[in-house]
């Protein structure tokens, strides 16, 4: 199944990253998104499973990260 990360800011999509052949390789990308955005931002993680993150920002916004089926945009 192909599967790629979603970024929503205030659940509006603003970005995807590349898309991948399996769910596996995509939590791998979202643990390394949560290791870099929480070392280099001050994003606090309010949610997080094994398919998502959200984090809330100083600035108030709060930033998901979920990975979605590639074709249909749906999250698994």
């Amino acid at each position: 199944m192909t599967v790629c990360i979603q970024e929503l800011e205030n659940g509006k999509v603003v970005g995807e990253w590349m898309a991948v052949s399996s769910v596996c390789a995509a939590r791998n990308q979202l643990y390394a998104i949560k290791n870099t955005k929480t070392a280099t931002s001050p994003g606090v993680i309010i949610e997080e499973s094994r398919n998502f993150i959200a984090l809330h920002y100083s600035d108030g916004s709060i930033r998901k990260y979920q990975i979605v089926k590639y074709f249909t945009k749906e999250p698994i």
